[in-house]
């Protein structure tokens, strides 16, 4: 009898010293290595859509506290970095709402960023767009959230083609995405001629500016949660 219980008080034990390990191993794999996200929301279509999973690259721009859960890692700045380019698909952590998004780089330290009439300018530079085939999509609950897509030509009965006008923008070192229209004449078509501050970048889609300490870098690869969607190494 004494033999069973010891038995079975060490089988407990291994399971326990198992797991401890292999939270030990995820979570230094995840805090040096790669970060898994997923998207909740569509302001990066149509390079990230609704429910898209992807790995950040967390080694390319180095590392700084808030590579750590929790921003606990221990360092002033940030070590073994290098700076993001203009173009790149990076995740920062935002300094005033201290939540994590992921943005297209556009702005960079001492540039002057600008929307006029929805086009793009960069130092008194319009990056040129365009016109490329419209993007389409259900209108239909997408994600957990069960986000409904707007679509340019609401209304549209559930289940149903949306469309949204799909331009393609060439930025200054010549790097070239797709970015969608909904409508013209939104509030953030129009902007004043902000500078990005030093030490700081600028984003696609939010008014922020971002310390440069807080930048990674997702994987090329985007996978997708649900079906009909699938792998892709081609949208980022």
């Amino acid at each position: 009898m004494a033999d069973k219980t010891a038995r079975k008080e060490g089988g407990i034990w291994e399971t326990v010293k198992t797991i401890f390990w292999a939270l030990l191993i995820a979570g230094i794999f995840r805090t040096l290595f790669f970060q898994p996200f997923w998207i909740p929301s569509g302001s990066m279509k149509d390079t990230l859509l609704i429910g898209d999973f992807l790995f950040v690259n967390k080694m390319a721009y180095g590392y700084s506290a808030v590579s750590c859960p929790f921003s606990a890692c221990p360092i002033s700045g940030r070590i073994l970095g290098s700076d993001p380019e203009r173009g790149d698909v990076v995740v920062f952590r935002h300094p005033s709402k201290d939540v994590d998004f992921i943005k297209r780089l556009i702005g960079l330290p001492g540039d002057r960023i600008q929307m006029k009439e929805g086009i793009l300018w960069i130092n008194g530079v319009e990056a040129p767009q365009q016109p490329a085939p419209q993007f389409v999509e259900k209108k239909e609950p997408q994600g957990p959230q069960g986000l409904v897509p707007t679509c340019s030509n609401d209304p549209v009965a559930p289940g149903g083609d949306c469309l949204v006008d799909r331009y393609t923008e060439t930025l200054p070192n010549g790097r070239s995405h797709d970015v969608l229209n909904l409508t013209d004449g939104w509030i953030v078509d129009n902007t004043p001629n902000s500078r990005c501050p030093k030490d700081s970048i600028s984003s696609w889609a939010t008014t922020a500016t971002i310390p440069r300490i807080r930048v990674s870098r997702p994987q090329p690869a985007v996978w997708a949660l649900s079906p009909p969607r699938t792998s892709s190494g081609a949208r980022i």
